[in-house]
């Protein structure tokens, strides 16, 4: 219920963090601040962000979680137009990769069982993203969008099931089940909540969306874009930053006509 009100709306342990500004941490321009953060987890493991400020307040949030065996730059395009269509944006480096590697928790270091462990732990390193991001000044504090690259799909579905906060999904790349999560079901669980899915032109994910969108009753929530044919990855489709950086703010600030 909570959900629809502010999804309806639209038209009309602790978290603590110190924010350090850095030379370059992402592709800021000119009057455009990015700063890299820190925070903590529920189990009070320490991960390194970047945070870009929006220039007004009462920002709509975007958290966007990379893929594993990844880390927080590969959506570095997509957070600096974000920021500039008026997002608070906030990148990090799930537990184990990038600058969130530690002793405890290293990626390359773990076999396939051990990598799934650590990956499912990545739900309490998205949680305490989005909660982190709510309580800046700056953030709209029931305005949150999320996005996943890859197996970083599987934790954004997981955490909208749980967040009341969240107002739309992206999901790069995603796959029905990953890591032992089962993606398909997260997304059906989610009917509603405005999803824009980029994949390239195979049938697991097609067949995926059009499922859901058949349980939805009618009332289709996904919307599909197919990356170029000839893009190895989606992110080598040059139009996929814009497509969905535009759909994400259309969300968030409905242009007039749109339902």
């Amino acid at each position: 219920m909570q959900r629809a009100l502010i999804l309806a709306a639209l038209v009309a342990a602790p978290i603590t963090a110190r924010s350090t500004p850095s030379g370059s941490p992402g592709p800021g321009r000119v009057g455009e601040r990015v700063d890299r953060v820190e925070f903590t987890t529920s189990d009070r493991l320490k991960l390194a962000g970047t945070f870009y400020q929006p220039k007004d307040d009462r920002a709509p949030g975007a958290v966007l979680v990379h893929d594993a065996g990844g880390n927080r730059t590969q959506l570095d395009a997509i957070a600096g137009r974000l920021q500039r269509l008026g997002f608070a944006v906030l990148t990090f480096d799930v537990r184990g990769h990038g600058e969130s590697k530690s002793s405890k928790a290293d990626w390359n270091q773990l076999d396939e069982k051990g990598r799934k462990t650590l990956w499912a732990q990545g739900v309490r390193d998205v949680r305490a993203a989005s909660e982190w991001v709510l309580k800046q000044k700056s953030v709209h504090s029931t305005k949150l969008s999320l996005l996943g690259y890859g197996s970083g799909c599987a934790l954004v579905a997981r955490h909208a099931k749980e967040d009341e906060n969240v107002v739309s999904l992206t999901l790069l790349s995603p796959k029905p089940s990953d890591l032992g999560f089962d993606v398909r079901g997260d997304i059906e669980y989610l009917i509603g909540l405005p999803t824009y899915v980029v994949a390239a032109r195979n049938n697991h994910t097609e067949a995926m969306v059009e499922e859901a969108n058949k349980l939805a009753g009618g009332n289709p929530y996904i919307e599909l874009f197919l990356a170029k044919p000839k893009a190895t990855d989606v992110l080598d489709d040059h139009k996929v930053p814009a497509k969905v950086t535009g759909w994400m703010s259309d969300v968030v600030r409905p242009k007039r006509g749109r339902p």
